[in-house]
């Protein structure tokens, strides 16, 4: 696990603790780095699949489905993008939020 991936597992269960009495409810998770060109798409996906993995464990024990949000700046700017992070995990356990106004700034699908 990533010193980042950590530090975000531990947001996360805290989120959960104080979410868990509200029932089974999503949950919108910020992981993504913002995309530089110093890093390679394919270096950001792998450390976006493994900041996911362990937050998904925690809010699963709790009944809690995670969102990613398309957004500009990041390897989720368009739905198929989205997607292709997404389709890694259970639907059960992810789903993705479709932010038109980012659509419009950027993420642009034909």
């Amino acid at each position: 696990m990533t010193e980042q991936s950590g530090g975000f597992a531990i947001q996360a269960k805290k989120l959960v603790d104080g979410v868990a009495l509200l029932g089974p409810v999503p949950i919108k998770i910020a992981g993504l780095r913002w995309y530089s060109r110093q890093h390679g798409y394919h270096d950001l996906y792998q450390e976006a699949v493994a900041a996911y993995e362990r937050p998904l464990e925690i809010l699963r024990a709790f009944d809690l489905k995670a969102l990613v949000e398309t957004h500009k700046n990041t390897i989720v700017v368009s739905a198929s993008l989205a997607y292709r992070l997404v389709s890694r995990f259970s639907p059960e356990n992810i789903g993705v939020i479709y932010d038109i106004n980012n659509m419009a700034s950027d993420g642009f699908e034909t």
